[in-house]
């Protein structure tokens, strides 16, 4: 159990952690590009691992790194650039604690990042690999053709741009029978029937994890139990969508079974509903969260060591590509988390809106962390945080029935919202 006091004394010596780590500066000592054939990989030495954030821009095509902290010891000028995507390198300061380092591209192109050690020099090494956004698109053609059991009839790929949720894409398969078929035996449907809507909700903590506990006594465990139940019961009344706790009581359930569950019950949506503490009384209102870049990279990892893995990522056998398909693995995993992350945000920005009808927002933009429980890398999860037990009237409200209807309502309507731009969700 953690106590309110005890968050407060932990906020101010995580608070004093950080300042004396943005007091130690991030020297950029060497910037190397290496070309493979598929891809190209950019390698940054760095003396001091910190903040650092990589994102694509349009009109025209870059990638763009952001080193907090940050200072240029690195000479930029002279790169063997070949017949690399890559155009041009150069570097600016758009804030005077930020370094960035611009890659003028030829076209659009997918990207993936992480911080690996450097055994030689001890420094560390922001990693960055650049790979074509048409070569991604054939990647994930080859990846799925690649995964076909051997002794199956002929697949025939239906062919279609790549999609804004690779992990979904899915070959169709068409079979003959040997046997003559007698007339009256086959009814063929041409309307594909739309499968249930399948959302996972997560009420936070449970059985020996209270989480947190209000000036008043109300537990976190019991609150959001009570809002999740609630939220179950509103979606099994829906048509096509159906509903599966993580808890249905007071026991306690892992963050990792409560992502196995998900994943077992080929969820669409993942919804994980909090009640936090901070450290001031007077905080109140809703947050959302979706799961941050940095959250992303250290899953993906997670997903590249473990095999038993890759047969989950979208019905996709990642144990048939070989040991050889690593950067393909990468890449898939990759495209995979990129889409799911901006549908997370989309997801946390109607739940947002829908919960501002009934209550105030603690802040009016979806946040981003890397918790656990949203990493799954092919199902849009959101963490709600429905309010701060640390303010007495907003823990009040929290125990009554009448909020918790209001607040599942809420969450209903969110989803409704997000359901009815993502069709395809539905299919």
């Amino acid at each position: 159990m953690i106590s309110i006091r005890l968050k407060k004394w932990l906020g101010i010596l995580l608070g004093a952690s950080v300042i004396n780590v943005y007091a130690l500066p991030t020297n950029l000592t060497h910037v190397q590009v290496l070309r493979f054939p598929t891809y190209s990989r950019v390698i940054f030495s760095i003396t001091e691992p910190d903040k650092y954030h990589v994102f694509a821009l349009p009109n025209p095509n870059r990638i763009v790194v952001d080193l907090t902290n940050a200072h240029l010891k690195a000479d930029l000028r002279h790169f063997d650039l070949g017949d690399s995507p890559i155009i041009s390198v150069r570097s600016g300061t758009p804030k005077p604690s930020t370094l960035r380092v611009v890659f003028d591209m030829r076209s659009a192109a997918h990207f993936k990042s992480f911080i690996a050690p450097d055994t030689h020099t001890h420094e560390a090494q922001l990693v960055v690999d650049i790979f074509p956004a048409e070569k991604a698109a054939h990647l994930v053609e080859t990846a799925l053709q690649a995964a076909q059991p051997v002794a199956q009839p002929p697949v025939i790929m239906v062919p279609k741009p790549l999609i804004k949720r690779p992990a979904f894409i899915k070959a169709t398969s068409v079979t003959r029978s040997i046997e003559p078929i007698k007339k009256r035996e086959v009814q063929i449907s041409t309307i594909p029937k739309p499968h249930s809507v399948v959302v996972v909700i997560d009420a936070g903590h449970g059985g020996k994890d209270p989480g947190t506990i209000g000036t008043k006594g109300g537990k976190e465990k019991e609150i959001v139990l009570g809002i999740a139940m609630r939220l179950a019961n509103l979606i099994n009344k829906e048509p096509n969508m159906r509903a599966i706790l993580t808890r249905k009581g007071d026991y306690f359930v892992t963050l990792r079974d409560r992502l196995r569950l998900a994943r077992k019950d080929k969820a669409d949506l993942f919804v994980s509903i909090h009640a936090d503490a901070y450290q001031n009384d007077q905080s109140s209102g809703v947050s959302v969260y979706a799961l941050s870049r940095h959250g992303a990279t250290s899953e993906a990892a997670r997903w590249l060591a473990r095999r038993e893995n890759y047969s989950e990522l979208g019905g996709v056998d990642f144990g048939e590509l070989g040991d050889k398909s690593y950067v393909l693995r990468s890449v898939l995993i990759d495209l995979a988390q990129t889409a799911t992350i901006t549908d997370s945000v989309h997801l946390g920005t109607d739940v947002l809106s829908a919960l501002e009808n009934v209550t105030k927002l603690h802040d009016p933009h979806v946040e981003q962390a890397p918790f656990v429980v949203l990493k799954s890398p092919d199902i849009p999860s959101v963490l709600v945080e429905t309010g701060y037990l640390s303010n007495p009237r907003e823990e009040e409200r929290l125990r009554t029935p009448e909020y918790r209807d209001e607040l599942a309502q809420a969450l209903l309507s969110g989803i409704h919202h997000y359901l009815s731009s993502h069709p395809s969700v539905g299919v």
